[in-house]
């Protein structure tokens, strides 16, 4: 987390600065490692549903829905949701909710839609995509266990919400 925050900015705006490019495909390598030891939960049950009915890019769909589950994060994860928000913008202090922000800013900043809808993603394919990702097989894996219903507003806001609302 520390390279994406350290770099992603950089190769995003100076796709010449090898530098960074080299950092970002080093965190992209550990990442990738991290989770396929760690498993993946409802972040990616959304987004593989986002890109496998709608056509919206896995990475695309990804960083748009992570900043909503880090928030729905809050009561769980305090403590690891802190540290990704320091190891991500460098900053000796920041709490929880500051962590979720920081990570929709940083896509805001890149271009990314702040939900699905602002994505393109037809309306008429909102309760498809959330009827696929409820049955996402690793949905368990998630940091908390929602109900249907939780899910499905926690969905909403992804779907048309703000992570600053």
């Amino acid at each position: 987390i520390k390279l994406i925050g350290a770099n992603l900015r950089k190769a995003y705006e100076n796709g010449k600065d090898l530098e960074a490019r080299e950092a970002m495909a080093r965190a992209s390598t550990l990442a990738g490692i991290a989770l396929s030891q760690a498993g993946l939960g409802m972040v990616h049950g959304f987004a593989h549903a986002a890109g496998a009915l709608g056509g919206l890019a896995h990475g695309l769909a990804n960083a748009i829905i992570l900043p909503f589950m880090m928030q729905s994060y809050l009561p769980v994860a305090e403590s690891r949701l802190i540290a990704i928000g320091r190891a991500l913008t460098g900053a000796s202090t920041m709490s929880a909710p500051e962590s979720a922000k920081a990570v929709a800013e940083l896509g805001s900043n890149l271009g990314i839609p702040p939900n699905l809808s602002a994505a393109g993603l037809d309306e008429a394919l909102r309760d498809v995509v959330f009827d696929d990702a409820k049955g996402y097989k690793r949905r368990g894996q998630s940091p908390r266990l929602y109900s249907d219903e939780e899910l499905y507003a926690l969905y909403l806001r992804i779907w048309s919400g703000s992570v600053t609302e």
